[in-house]
């Protein structure tokens, strides 16, 4: 077996007490940070849209102010009012899941009339959705639409964004208090469990 594994890896696998797998990780650290990063965001937007759609279920009163349209066929293709306005709310969390986290932030507000973020926190929220996106579609290298959403001076498109622990602890804190505050004032609104 350990043949096999030299075969496929080469010679640098665990050939001396000094290959400790622990010292690898500082080599792997900006990739490891980038997944950490990412997975706390994929996290509190999914919470977001746990709460919203658990909001809309539970006081469908929101949803008059969406802008959405119903047709017949789908009023009629339903069995219950509860399995329309299921529909409804899943439909509405799936369309504000693709706008960006300022508009996502302004429906919580004027439909839920709850302000998710303070704006410190939603500096670093919106940051931290867009590091992830530069992490996932162009391996952490800053382009334009990263400046423009974040306010980057637009020489720093092209460079890599390396990302510490420190960065990463900050982002952590920010999405945490603002999922905190939110649910708390959401369960509370809303009477959610």
């Amino acid at each position: 077996m350990l043949n096999r594994l030299i075969d496929i890896y080469g010679e640098s696998l665990a050939s001396s007490p000094a290959d400790d797998p622990y010292k690898m990780l500082g080599y792997h650290k900006q990739f490891l940070l980038e997944v950490i990063l990412s997975r706390h965001v994929d996290n509190y937007l999914c919470f977001l849209s746990s709460i919203l759609k658990e909001c809309l279920l539970s006081r469908p009163e929101a949803m008059l102010a969406l802008e959405t349209s119903i047709s017949l066929e789908m009023v009629l293709s339903h069995e219950s009012k509860e399995s329309l306005l299921q529909t409804v709310a899943e439909d509405e969390v799936q369309r504000l899941s693709y706008k960006s986290f300022g508009d996502l932030a302004r429906f919580f507000g004027k439909n839920l009339k709850i302000k998710i973020a303070n704006e410190l926190q939603k500096s670093k929220i919106i940051q931290a959705i867009e590091i992830r996106n530069i992490s996932i579609h162009n391996r952490c290298v800053i382009d334009k639409k990263y400046c423009r959403k974040t306010g980057t001076d637009q020489a720093q498109a092209g460079s890599v964004m390396i990302l510490d622990y420190d960065h990463l602890k900050e982002i952590a804190k920010a999405l945490a208090a603002s999922a905190i505050h939110s649910d708390s004032e959401l369960s509370e609104k809303y009477r959610l469990q």
